[in-house]
């Protein structure tokens, strides 16, 4: 059986010419690099914010500690460049995190069953198919949380409808999908 030959000098292993080119342009974005740094961030933000469900806490640390170990090995600079970018983008991810779990916000854990209501409107905002009503202050039949403020959807209100009057209305509440910032 004859041996095969894995790499000849002449010809470039897989790859290599690929990071040749990443590295240049990793050279060539030197005095830039900070501010691709703060891309990373904010796409991590906006990742976490575009998420339809809320994400698990470890998350960030799942991304970010492959990231900082990754960071002290990494032999070449592309390595290292991808994860100071992979640390970035989960530091944005971890804040987003951060954001919506000291939020003051009250969520629903499931849709409640239909109760009367009744709220004062902050805001009327017309919309192509519906009216959108933002209402606070409300009592209500079913126990809410302090500070409750709905968004309700309205096909077809009377016209005569002002912010700051108080309405009476038969309501479901559901819950928000994704994270409330």
């Amino acid at each position: 059986m004859t041996p095969v030959a894995r790499h000849s000098p002449g010809i470039p292993a897989a790859g290599t010419g690929f990071v040749r080119s990443l590295t240049g342009i990793w050279q060539a974005e030197a005095p830039r690099r900070p501010l691709w740094l703060a891309v990373a961030f904010g796409g991590g933000a906006a990742t976490y914010f575009l998420l339809p469900d809320e994400p698990s806490f470890w998350l960030p640390a799942a991304l970010g500690g492959p990231a900082l170990v990754l960071l002290f090995t990494a032999q070449n600079t592309v390595m290292r460049a991808s994860a100071w970018f992979l640390l970035m983008f989960a530091l944005g991810f971890g804040a987003g995190l951060i954001r919506v779990a000291t939020a003051d916000a009250p969520r629903l854990e499931r849709a409640t069953q239909r109760f009367e209501a009744e709220a004062c409107i902050r805001k009327i905002t017309p919309r192509a198919t519906y009216t959108q009503l933002v209402a606070d202050q409300s009592s209500t039949e079913a126990p809410l949380p302090d500070g409750f403020a709905a968004s309700l959807r309205w096909r077809s209100p009377p016209p005569d409808l002002r912010a700051g009057q108080r309405i009476r209305v038969s309501v479901r509440l559901f819950p928000v999908d994704g994270p409330i910032y």
